[in-house]
């Protein structure tokens, strides 16, 4: 079998799937290659250096360099993906490639600046790569690892970066490259997956709704980073809506919020956070607690560092039970991923709530049907009270009404047996007499 020749344009194309993200051994098993030869096209590509130069050829591998670079640059300019340069003061020497997001400022990294003025509004970003950088500058070679950065319009996307050190004519290191891969929707299907699951574990592990629905509060808001939760539905006692359950992060004002919420009682009707959530079924999100006029709680929410919610139905069919609010500490715009996300987990709580309910009556039906078979019957020798008569007579009322017809027609199919045998002349049967039992036997003949 002849071996592959490769020439500096294919290394290139190699090398950059690397840059892409792709695992090392599913580059060299995809294009049969050894791993030390990818990683010695790596470290010529990174270093930006020309090689050792055989005194024999010293022009043609000067020229090989050359033409590496210069498609590999080319390859960069269309790229899918952003790639950028970073020398060792930090600043950003340039960026390519299309689709790259913006920071929290609403800057790109193609300026000249540091990383951290790129971030100034996410400093947790800004020093996460800070850190890597500087783990790159003590030990170059490759760094990957992932990262939530917000974005201007409010919301968060997660991406993939990928950094390489890069060395100078001198050979030391001069700055690194990097690329940064928008994973926002792999993340958000991981997320989803893993919200559905440990929901499914509590409802399936819980007898009650009481029990259950805390665990499903704090299942929702770790996973995606909320502050707090609650659950309200209909109090017919009071003819009200109330908060049933909570869950909060551990802070003390948003749980003087929390408990507030839980002493309230609202009216039904279509004004209000939760009442318009129950009222029509929808969702229902405010960017700003404390700027909308028809949110009652919103000062509460304010002084407990609350910015943003959003509110959703919990669900049976067209039959609305209750409904769940969540809460953020900062400023987030409406997401149609997480409110799709969220009516998934209000449909299992609606089926959940139906279910438990469902076991509620069959348990309180078979109590009442024990209740009736264990009164003792009527016409005894030792007669019962009149408070056990009534006893028995309200029991048996409170059987359904088919268990009721069937012990009638019981009782009536018995004494009409006996006045035929009357009827025909036979004698009554006396009291505690036998009775002749008629077996039938299969007597089919065997194989």
């Amino acid at each position: 079998m002849p071996v592959r020749q490769w020439d500096p344009a294919s290394k290139a194309k190699v090398v950059l799937e690397g840059l892409q993200g792709k695992p090392e051994t599913a580059i060299c098993k995809r294009h049969n290659i050894k791993p030390a030869e990818y990683r010695r096209w790596r470290k010529s590509f990174s270093q930006g250096s020309p090689a050792r130069r055989c005194p024999a050829q010293p022009v043609r591998q000067g020229d090989e360099r050359s033409k590496a670079l210069r498609v590999a640059q080319d390859l960069i300019e269309v790229l899918p993906i952003p790639v950028f340069f970073k020398a060792r003061d930090g600043k950003h020497l340039g960026a390519k490639g299309r689709g790259r997001p913006t920071s929290a400022s609403g800057a790109s990294p193609s300026s000249a600046r540091p990383s951290r003025s790129c971030f100034s509004q996410a400093p947790e970003v800004a020093a996460k790569h800070r850190a890597v950088d500087e783990e790159l500058w003590r030990n170059p070679g490759t760094r990957s690892y992932e990262l939530p950065v917000p974005v201007r319009d409010g919301s968060v996307r997660h991406t993939l970066n990928y950094k390489a050190t890069f060395k100078g004519a001198d050979g030391k290191v001069a700055g690194l490259i990097g690329t940064i891969i928008d994973i926002t929707e792999r993340k958000r299907a991981e997320q989803r997956q893993a919200i559905e699951y440990r929901v499914s574990r509590i409802l399936s592990e819980s007898g009650t709704v009481a029990a259950a629905m805390p665990g499903v509060l704090a299942a929702f808001c770790e996973s995606l980073g909320w502050a707090c939760g609650a659950r309200w539905s209909m109090d017919p006692k009071v003819g009200a809506f109330r908060c049933e359950e909570a869950w909060s992060v551990d802070d003390p004002e948003v749980a003087t919020f929390l408990a507030a919420s839980r002493q309230s009682n609202y009216q039904p009707g279509h004004a209000g956070f939760i009442r318009r959530v129950l009222g029509t079924g929808q969702p229902v999100w405010i960017v700003d607690v404390g700027a909308d006029d028809s949110f009652l709680r919103g000062a509460q929410a304010a002084k407990a560092g609350l910015r943003s919610a959003f509110a959703l139905p919990i669900r049976l069919g067209d039959q609305v039970l209750g409904a769940m609010e969540f809460f953020h500490r900062d400023r987030r715009l409406p997401d149609e991923w997480l409110l799709e996300t969220g009516v998934t987990i209000g449909n299992q709580i609606g089926h959940f709530m139906a279910r438990v309910q469902a076991e509620q009556e069959l348990r309180e039906g078979e109590a009442r049907f024990r209740s009736l078979t264990a009164c003792p019957p009527t016409g005894t020798g030792n007669r019962t009270s009149s408070s056990g008569s009534l006893r028995c007579r309200a029991a048996s009322s409170s059987v359904p009404a088919s268990i009721r017809r069937l012990t009638s027609a019981a009782s009536a199919g018995a004494a009409g047996a006996e006045s035929h045998r009357v009827r025909l002349g036979a004698a009554p049967r006396p009291a505690g007499a036998a009775r002749t039992v008629l077996r039938f036997r299969n007597r089919a003949p065997r194989p």
